[in-house]
């Protein structure tokens, strides 16, 4: 290739969607970001493009030229923490992250439209949420209109007409015209399930909304995808949304079916590659106890020409090893949640590894999570193995501290996404890709050593921290049994200025119960003293349970004592620990059955709404677990 194309990457991070590029074969010729440690790790690994550590948004309209050299193409992945699912379930406040991209796309529009530009493909990357902002005016009042259904059914109790439909939709939603909507039907008659999707049509931003000359022509956004990094040779799977002016990649990998590594994709009869698994990674690597990795050389399969001594690979010889008091709290997360799906635990080697996020965490639903490889507890993936996972060659470096590392890691771009969408550009050009030689950048001085976890130490939670825990292992047909210490005053004036000086005996607390059905938008609760449920329990049976919980049970404290033993981790008589001996009772003492809940019954009203009314029923354990709980805090003085 005589010139190479050229890029510029906004948003750079520490270097994931330049590295595709390069890997492909493409000059990176400019990169910006604005957090400086990884403008550090980016220049360490492109020396040539030199990154700027700048604000995007401080770029005005007369220096972008001055700043920004004109490329063939230009990428950029605006941060994604405003339209994260992990961020608030998705709601979180989206202003940053809307101002962020808008800047990039006026600097895609003035490049694209100068005189003399040489600006032929543009390519923005984001989580799937992000497409929400990018939707054509048509899905946007489809939107609009499946948000308002609630407030149309109210003004239509007695008839709820099409007309009427109509003409609610147009007055009080489009009451601008609407360009993509040929039919009102477009809009009226879309379907409920259309508010979950997401819009593939093209939008378009005017100059002057970019905040540009409005004389200049509008910007396109001809291209939407949802595309998982896996299905092009990822290790991970990790579903972004692309979006811009490119060339669609070919998938090149697919899951494995029956163990076979390759087979026959039926859609287009092409041949594709066996997804790479985590075990394959770890393979590759092998333990990160150096004295049992027996590798001398460790050879890249992702990169089939990058080979490094073992003395060579950085940020994997180290002790990962989890304590357990916090994966004991990511099992419970994962395998046990209130109100979420199960998770495996620990995570399987034998599949795609799960989107790696950039929060450093071992106790979460989102921590990834090892088996250690002598079976004696369970560890974290080593900086090389996560660098890996996400795509980097076995030669790629990165500057900081092992969270800043996984921070710069988990914010990159998939870089097999990265180089499927540069080979794309190439191959529609017959440009034939030449393989990037191996990097020179020796140990750094900041590769990971130590341990991660150095007689780790438990730190007090907060004297305000929150409780909402069911008992442990219990849910059975959606129901479960919630201990909280909702009621509390935390939020007064005075309760701020006594927690600061640490005065609990002033905060006013009481623990609680609540029956929990559903999850989600669907979930249902109440909260039932004893008295409301001791007509459908054993009287036998209730005595010898508060008997044993007499028992095990000796309290003699207060709710705001409860609540001590809950910030100061005790181990005696703490709402986890209550939970588990309730939990054992009724593993030994009370047999699974159903109980009928009368159809006139409040609770019956408030978990069930059956046009039909049908007898319903609630499992024994569930209710003598109530029972026994209700118990426990009766106790409390």
């Amino acid at each position: 290739m005589p010139n190479k194309l050229t890029v510029a990457d906004f948003f750079c991070g520490c270097g994931g969607f330049s590295e595709g590029f390069h890997q492909s074969g493409f000059e990176i010729k400019f990169s910006l970001d604005n957090w400086k440690l990884a403008t550090e790790t980016h220049d360490i690994n492109h020396p040539d493009s030199k990154c700027t550590h700048m604000d995007i948004t401080d770029i005005s309209n007369d220096k972008i030229d001055e700043i920004i050299p004109d490329t063939d193409i230009i990428i950029g992945s605006p941060p994604c923490v405003s339209f994260s699912n992990s961020n608030k379930s998705g709601n979180a406040d989206k202003t940053l992250g809307h101002k962020l991209i808008l800047q990039f796309l006026k600097i895609v529009l003035h490049k694209k439209t100068k005189p003399n530009s040489k600006l032929k493909y543009w390519i923005m990357e984001n989580v799937p949420n992000s497409l929400k902002f990018l939707e054509c005016d048509t899905c946007c009042a489809i939107d609009k209109y499946n948000k308002d259904i609630d407030e149309f059914k109210k003004l239509n109790k007695e008839e709820k007409t099409n007309e009427k439909r109509k003409k609610y939709l147009f007055e009080s939603i489009c009451k601008s015209s609407v360009s993509e909507i040929t039919t009102e039907l477009q809009i009226v008659n879309a379907k409920p399930k259309e508010r979950y999707t997401y819009c593939f049509h093209t939008k378009i931003f005017t100059a002057l909304e970019l905040g540009l000359d409005k004389s200049l022509p509008d910007l396109e956004i001809p291209k939407k995808f949802i595309l998982n990094a896996s299905d092009y040779g990822s290790p991970q799977d990790r579903k972004r949304a692309i979006v811009g002016q490119f060339v669609e990649p070919t998938k090149t990998h697919k899951k494995r079916v029956d163990g076979n590594k390759t087979f026959i994709d039926p859609d287009d009869n092409d041949k594709l590659t066996d997804k790479i698994y985590i075990e394959d990674i770890c393979t590759m690597l092998g333990p990160p106890d150096i004295l049992n990795n027996t590798k001398t050389q460790i050879k890249d399969i992702l990169f089939e020409n990058i080979e490094l001594d073992k003395d060579d690979l950085t940020d994997h010889f180290y002790n990962s090893t989890i304590p357990e008091v916090l994966w004991s709290k990511a099992k419970k997360l994962k395998t046990d949640h209130g109100f979420m799906g199960k998770m495996e635990f620990p995570d399987s080697l034998n599949r795609s590894c799960r989107t790696i996020m950039a929060t450093e965490s071992y106790c979460s639903r989102e921590s990834i999570i090892f088996p250690k490889e002598d079976g004696t507890g369970y560890r974290g993936p080593t900086i090389r193995e996560l660098s890996s996972l996400m795509g980097f060659p076995l030669d790629y470096q990165f500057k900081g501290s092992h969270n800043n590392k996984h921070k710069q890691i988990g914010n990159a771009v998939c870089v097999q996404l990265s180089y499927a969408l540069g080979k794309a550009i190439l191959d529609s050009k017959k440009i034939k890709i030449k393989k990037v030689q191996q990097r020179n950048n020796g140990n750094l001085e900041g590769n990971q050593t130590k341990p991660l976890f150095d007689n780790y130490i438990e730190k007090p939670k907060k004297i305000n921290s929150v409780y909402k825990k069911h008992i442990p292992d219990l849910k059975i047909k959606q129901f479960r049994v919630e201990l909280n210490n909702n009621t509390n005053n935390f939020k007064d004036e005075q309760s701020i200025k006594d927690i600061k000086q640490q005065n609990i005996d002033n905060i006013n607390i009481k623990w609680n119960t609540k029956l929990h059905k559903g999850s989600g938008k669907t979930a249902k609760f109440i909260e039932l003293s004893n008295d409301d449920i001791i007509e459908y329990l054993d009287e036998s049976k209730l005595n010898k349970l508060k008997k044993i919980l007499d028992e095990k049970c000796i309290i003699n404290f207060t709710h705001v004592d409860f609540q001590v033993k809950f910030y100061e981790l005790s181990k005696d008589l703490s709402p986890d620990n209550v939970l588990d001996i309730i939990k054992d009772l009724l593993d030994i003492e009370v047999e699974s059955y159903d109980i009928s809940v009368p159809i006139a019954n409040t609770i019956y009203n408030i978990f069930w709404t059956d046009v039909n009314k049908k007898e319903k029923y609630i499992n024994s354990k569930i209710l003598y677990g109530l029972y026994c709980l209700n118990y426990v805090l009766t106790k409390l003085k």
